[in-house]
């Protein structure tokens, strides 16, 4: 056997070439003028000013306190956090080598190379590292916390250490950007529980879970898009929801649903665990939209709170980063891909369309 075909070797060129491939996608970012970029000014009174901004701020506050302790200015804090977008996509390669083994080429849309998915989530980096710093900063302590949980370390570990550990990362998760946090912890916790603990064994679980998930959307929507809500993000924030972007996002999935469905081969043979998790995340999002759309239409508040709509909706990109870093870039996974596609086609038309 030769040398460059052992698993050593390849397991060697893989890493080398995941890290030229992100080095690369970093030089493309660092190279991009911040300051024309929208909520450059917003971070900078953040960083230098967010005591005066209340509670809600308080943990980012503190963060930008030790980087200025440390000697950063707001520019190189800002390269900071590109960094720990870089290790996000980094994170999500790795997850993608460690599920590899569920992915079945005769279902593939092409081989699942590390580039087709690093080009498939850089504008979701793009996005959160570099434009919405506290939400991706909230996104990057939940990844690590969903990787430990699904990758335990190979070595012991004390379990009370571990779960204190464990605690202390969702928790900062959580404080950095509370809304960040139940978002995406709505987008793929149901399909990450379901998925490790509960067989998918006839019509009745199903039902249960599609119930449990509608249930949890329509209360983040009328609870959280309230009109007191609306009042504390201010007035200047209140917008309309762009109607190509409602159908695109709400309308249109759930009408392809019942045709994509055939693209989940395996869920009727009761099998759970990474295979099941892109069709649980895809069900669930279906879920989301359905609450969206009964949100639309009956909600008193809903014809302003389009950007509040779209924050929450864009943070559906990331349940469907992590369904293609589980379950591959293939059919199984069409409507993570599409969700992603077109969140990001949408949010690049708002920078620069």
């Amino acid at each position: 056997m030769k040398v460059s075909s052992s698993p050593i070797s390849k397991k060697i060129n893989r890493t080398i070439s995941s890290f030229i491939l992100i080095c690369l996608l970093g030089l493309i970012f660092y190279s991009i003028d911040a300051s024309q970029l929208p909520d450059f000014d917003s971070y900078y009174i953040m960083y230098y000013k967010g005591e005066s901004l209340g509670r809600n701020y308080e943990c980012f506050y503190n963060i930008t306190l030790f980087f200025q302790k440390l000697g950063f200015d707001y520019q190189q804090f800002r390269h900071v956090v590109l960094l720990a977008g870089l290790v996000f996509a980094s994170i999500i390669l790795r997850l993608r080598r460690n599920s590899y083994l569920y992915h079945s080429g005769s279902l593939g849309i092409f081989p699942d190379k590390s580039i087709k998915l690093l080009i498939l989530i850089s504008i979701f980096i793009f996005e959160f590292y570099l434009i919405r710093l506290r939400a991706g900063i909230s996104i990057f302590f939940f990844l690590l916390f969903f990787y430990a949980l699904q990758y335990p370390p190979a070595y012991k570990v004390n379990l009370p250490l571990r779960f204190i550990l464990l605690l202390g990362i969702v928790l900062v998760s959580a404080l950095i950007h509370l809304q960040t946090f139940i978002t995406i912890a709505l987008f793929i916790g149901p399909a990450a529980l379901w998925s490790r603990y509960i067989k998918l064994n006839g019509s009745l679980n199903k039902f249960l879970y599609f119930t449990l998930c509608l249930i949890a959307w329509l209360a983040l929507f009328w609870l959280g898009i309230s009109d007191s809500s609306l009042e504390h993000r201010g007035s200047n924030l209140a917008s309309n929801l762009n109607i190509v972007r409602f159908v695109m996002i709400s309308i249109l999935p759930i009408m392809i649903w019942p045709f994509l469905r055939k693209f989940y081969p395996g869920n009727e043979r009761e099998l759970r665990g990474k295979k099941s998790f892109p069709y649980l995340y895809a069900l669930n999002y279906v879920c989301s939209a359905i609450a969206l759309l009964t949100y639309y239409y009956f909600s008193s508040v809903a014809e302003v709170a389009g950007e509040a709509i779209v924050r929450v909706m864009t943070l559906s990109s990331f349940g469907a980063i992590i369904s293609l870093a589980l379950g591959g870039v293939a059919y199984r996974n069409i409507m993570a891909l599409y969700i992603l596609v077109i969140n990001s086609l949408f949010f690049l038309n708002s920078i620069y369309g």
